[in-house]
C-alpha cells in the first residue's frame, strides 16, 4: 500500500508539491527553472529525509509538459538511499 500524499493542483500558487512521500515528491514548476531552482524549491518545501538531499529523477517523466497548465512541467526528486559498503 502506498503512503504517498497526493495534493489538489492550485495554479494560483506556482511551483508547487502535488505529490509526496518519505521516498520522493513529485513537483510542478515553472519550464524556465534550472535544475538547481527546482533542488532548491524542494528542498525549501519538504527536507529530504536523507543525507545526501534530493535528487532529479531523469528518466521518462523528466520535466514533462504540465496537461493542465502551459508553461508548467513536472519533475519528480528522488530521496536516494545511503549505502554504506562493509568490505
Amino acid at each position: 500500500m502506498s503512503t504517498a500524499k497526493f495534493f489538489r493542483i492550485r495554479f494560483d500558487s506556482m511551483p508547487q508539491i502535488v505529490e509526496s512521500s518519505s521516498q520522493y515528491l513529485k513537483l510542478v514548476v515553472p519550464a524556465a527553472w534550472t535544475d538547481a531552482d527546482i533542488l532548491w524549491f524542494a528542498e525549501d518545501e519538504e527536507a529530504c529525509p536523507t543525507v545526501n538531499g534530493w535528487q532529479i529523477r531523469r528518466d521518462e517523466s523528466y520535466r514533462r509538459p504540465c496537461r493542465l497548465h502551459d508553461g508548467l512541467v513536472s519533475v519528480f526528486v528522488d530521496a536516494p538511499i545511503a549505502v554504506r559498503i562493509v568490505e
